[in-house]
């Protein structure tokens, strides 16, 4: 049992944990709005540069959302894989089309670059056999986290998933509104000079 299982076992109200990341995230600027009721588990967080949704569970489950709200940028969407795995950006020269890939996709060019970055990226496919097609995403992973509990995952629309598992004594709170606020500044600075 987590932390926050057992806070639920004291007496803690649904939502709390969604509540406390909500406030650390108000307390750095961040502007937040509820949805739904009282004790809702997720929230939406201003953001110019697209729809940014954050989910918390009360057992200690965080995951945040991004859909651009313009056409996606590869580069930016690998910058936001890298923070949200590794806590900085860990920059590399993004891989081109160019004429010996020119049939490369959005996930394909965010793939290569987290690749050349050192994180493990592998394709999902998912078939959808009542209609005969098939969607795919990729998922990155980071071999410098020891329990395998963050994967991000991208598809060519430039959507982007974080999910993160905290376990018992993890600071959930702290450590998930640093990992969206640093995501939310580099989204901030999408499309300025570096």
């Amino acid at each position: 049992m987590n932390a926050a299982c057992a806070d639920m076992a004291d007496g803690i109200r649904p939502g709390d944990l969604m509540r406390q990341v909500a406030e650390a995230l108000t307390r750095t600027g961040l502007g937040t709005c509820p949805y739904g009721e009282d004790g809702s588990n997720q929230i939406g967080i201003e953001c110019r540069a697209g729809h940014c949704t954050l989910w918390v569970s009360d057992f200690g489950t965080a995951e945040w959302e991004y859909h651009p709200a313009q056409d996606a940028d590869p580069g930016l969407a690998a910058d936001l894989a890298a923070i949200l795995l590794t806590g900085h950006p860990a920059p590399s020269p993004p891989p081109s089309r160019g004429p010996d890939r020119p049939h490369l996709t959005f996930k394909g060019i965010v793939g290569l670059d987290l690749r050349a970055r050192g994180l493990d990226v592998e394709l999902a496919v998912y078939p959808e056999d009542d209609v005969l097609n098939v969607t795919a995403e990729i998922v990155i992973t980071s071999r410098a986290d020891p329990r395998g509990g963050m994967q991000v995952w991208v598809s060519d629309d430039g959507h982007l998933t974080w999910r993160r598992d905290y376990q018992d004594g993890e600071p959930a709170v702290t450590a998930i509104a640093e990992t969206v606020t640093r995501a939310i500044s580099r989204l901030r600075t999408a499309g300025q000079p570096a």
